[in-house]
């Protein structure tokens, strides 16, 4: 604010200089006076568009009137609701009410039209026509986050370019959103009348958390349908790698195949099977499995990361040091899924108990740990990731994030 002042006042200081520093001269008659009039209303023009641009640069700079951090795609407040990003899972799971849903962006946009080509057309009534007005303004395109729009067009398949384009109608702008790598919906272009507004900043697409809402709109429609977690509170995101007390999981088989069917190319038989072995091993070591679960998906990338895939080595274990039948260890788990999955959960109940497993043993670095050293993931991300554990810790929340939000929608 206070630098702000300063350039304003500089400029009228600069304005008063201009209006005061003519030639004096004598004023002879009325012709002398209104030229004196003339040059007073000229400068006080030109102060008034060094101001207009200095406040266009200002808004641009600091997002409008209401910044948003966007350091991280979290929750934001919008009219005292809360707003969500869209991710590709979401809008998969309601792609048949897409249309009907209201859509806004993460921050205030202050964008100036790139320069223009000699022909160019506009839009009247949803159609381009041969321009007529060979010199429109190069005014700013200005958009608030507060404003609800719609999805004119979205293609969400194949994955890796499911892309969704919203029109700003009161602007005749149409912004295209299209899927990231952490699967969120991230402008790619804005135009308007054909011309392109270019811009340097991550803005996402968003939509209304409809937990926080009291009255019903399409997506909480399309949702009432029976669910496989209608009868189970969503608990708080955990910590705790055992389980104790009254502590329960979230996470369902059906759920979590179903968001790794449309995230990965491995059959479906494959992830039930991979599923089940983590729901049935967690269970007999009392781990909780919501987060064995969300680090599989980070060491494999959702199941992606072929290598790992096919040597059931769904946890990234590291072969240095690691033996096997008295032997070093390769990598591999020849013997299936099941052992895979079951080294993971020996391994995760080596860190965070001093209780040994159920025999046999056939994590390879279980004699390697530092046993019971701690029984939450904020203890245990320090032995896991040492130059950033606080990064592992968080990605694999958001990853829980991800998975709890789809269940709760999960039909």
């Amino acid at each position: 604010m206070n630098r702000k002042m300063i350039i304003i006042a500089f400029i009228m200081c600069f304005s008063a200089v201009n209006v005061f520093s003519f030639p004096k001269k004598e004023v002879s008659g009325n012709e002398d006076i209104k030229k004196e009039i003339d040059a007073l209303k000229k400068s006080q023009e030109e102060t008034n568009k060094a101001l207009k641009e200095l406040s266009g640069k200002i808004g641009s700079n600091t997002g409008g009137t209401q910044p948003i951090n966007t350091a991280r795609p979290d929750e934001v407040r919008n009219n005292d609701n809360k707003l969500v990003p869209l991710t590709w899972e979401t809008a998969r799971l309601f792609e048949d009410d897409l249309y009907k849903l209201d859509f806004y962006i993460n921050k205030n946009l202050n964008l100036p039209p790139k320069e223009l080509n000699k022909n160019y057309g506009v839009v009247k009534d949803g159609k381009i026509i041969e321009n007529t007005e060979k010199n429109l303004p190069d005014e700013n395109l200005i958009i608030n986050n507060n404003t609800p729009v719609k999805a004119t067009k979205f293609s969400l398949n194949p994955k890796n370019k499911a892309t969704i384009d919203i029109y700003y109608s009161g602007q005749s702008a149409v912004l295209k959103f299209k899927r990231n790598t952490r699967d969120y919906f991230e402008l790619e272009s804005v135009t308007k009348n054909t011309r392109d507004y270019p811009f340097n900043e991550e803005v996402l697409l968003y939509v209304h958390d409809e937990r926080s809402q009291s009255k019903q709109n399409p997506v909480q429609s399309s949702s009432t349908q029976t669910s496989s977690t209608s009868s189970v509170k969503r608990p708080p995101i955990p910590e705790d790698i055992m389980l104790s007390g009254d502590q329960r999981t979230y996470l369902t088989r059906d759920a979590v195949v179903k968001y790794l069917d449309n995230s990965s190319s491995v059959s479906t038989r494959d992830i039930r099977a991979i599923i089940d072995h983590y729901i049935n091993e967690s269970k007999r070591e009392n781990i909780n499995h919501d987060i064995a679960i969300a680090q599989m998906c980070y060491a494999t990338n959702y199941l992606n990361n072929k290598t790992l895939f096919n040597n059931n080595n769904f946890a990234g274990l590291i072969t240095a040091g690691a033996k096997m039948y008295g032997k070093s260890w390769n990598g591999k788990f020849p013997e299936g899924s099941k052992i895979g999955v079951k080294a993971h959960i020996q391994h995760l109940k080596g860190y965070a108990s001093t209780v040994p497993p159920s025999p046999p043993i056939v994590d390879p670095r279980f004699n390697l740990l530092p046993r019971g050293k701690g029984d939450t993931l904020q203890k245990l991300s320090k032995y896991w990731v040492k130059n950033n554990p606080e990064k592992y810790e968080s990605e694999i929340k958001e990853i829980l994030e991800k998975l709890y939000n789809y269940q709760e929608n999960y039909r």
